[in-house]
């Protein structure tokens, strides 16, 4: 039986040529977030007090920045690093049948790519791929906004960048994939994400964006809303998914790139976060990019 959301989303891809995949429907998928799930609730550990001192960190994040990027890098710092240390999740990317479902490589192809994950946070997927996949550390590159993150990415022996990618001065076409990492909502820019994304795969590479759709943009200084570039300003699931398949298709089109949405895996993940634990819906979008 499938849900209307789920018509709607298959309809979708029919109307524009991708492939859409109920990852929940997998069982192989599904057994692993369970049980991964759960440890991560275990760790939840949160009461009135837990509470209180997170409302307070907002408000001094917020008193503290300039710009809502700045309050953002804040924020997950505290997430991210100390002793105080609280985010973790588990996603389908994280398991070898749903990396496979997702990118579309094959198992034994991994050790052979170059991967960086955009929005690494405390980095379960770069340690996925070298633990599991066995992709070299020397391949694998994480960046953040969180100094707390990079920390992590260095610590665990790959390649950590601090800071948006568009103003990073990495070489282009040297990844085989690009992992956009549930950070979406964050992004106050993300036609410059996107842009820069395209620039850093080889012909023949995958960018994967996952994302909690429709995405709901934020800042955390309204103030300064006005001059924040939003693509997802889509009010339902299917909206946003084409808005952000246009955005990278004429994007790419600038470069004399083609750049196309080959699949959308519906699915969901669990975050362990000051914020308590949650079950959270998630859609994977995969492009692939040729020349």
């Amino acid at each position: 039986m499938f849900s209307p959301n789920q018509n709607k989303l298959y309809t979708l891809a029919q109307k524009y040529g991708f492939t859409y995949i109920d990852g929940d429907t997998d069982s192989a998928i599904r057994a692993f977030l369970d049980t991964s799930g759960h440890s991560l609730k275990r760790r939840t550990r949160r009461n009135f007090w837990h509470q209180l001192n997170l409302a307070s960190s907002i408000r001094k994040a917020r008193s503290a920045s300039r710009t809502s990027d700045e309050a953002i890098s804040r924020l997950y710092d505290q997430e991210y690093g100390g002793g105080n240390a609280q985010y973790g999740y588990t996603s389908a990317i994280l398991t070898p049948e749903g990396f496979e479902l997702i990118t579309g490589l094959k198992l034994e192809q991994p050790s052979n790519v170059h991967i960086i994950d955009v929005g690494a946070g405390s980095n379960e997927f770069l340690r996925f791929c070298k633990d599991t996949l066995r992709v070299p550390s020397s391949q694998l590159h994480g960046i953040d906004v969180s100094s707390a993150s990079r920390d992590i990415i260095i610590s665990d022996g790959f390649t950590g960048h601090l800071g948006r990618l568009e103003e990073l001065n990495l070489s282009q076409e040297m990844f085989d994939i690009a992992y956009l990492s549930y950070f979406i909502d964050y992004d106050t820019n993300q036609a410059a994400t996107f842009n820069a994304t395209i620039d850093l795969i080889k012909p023949g590479g995958r960018i994967v964006l996952e994302g909690l759709f429709p995405v709901r943009p934020f800042a955390l200084l309204e103030n300064i809303t006005e001059t924040f570039s939003f693509i997802t300003r889509g009010v339902t699931v299917e909206e946003d998914i084409v808005l952000v398949m246009e955005s990278f298709i004429q994007l790419g089109k600038a470069k004399g790139r083609n750049v196309r949405l080959e699949k959308v895996v519906k699915t969901h993940r669990f975050v362990h976060s000051h914020y308590g634990f949650r079950r959270l819906p998630s859609h994977f979008l995969t492009f692939s990019v040729s020349e």
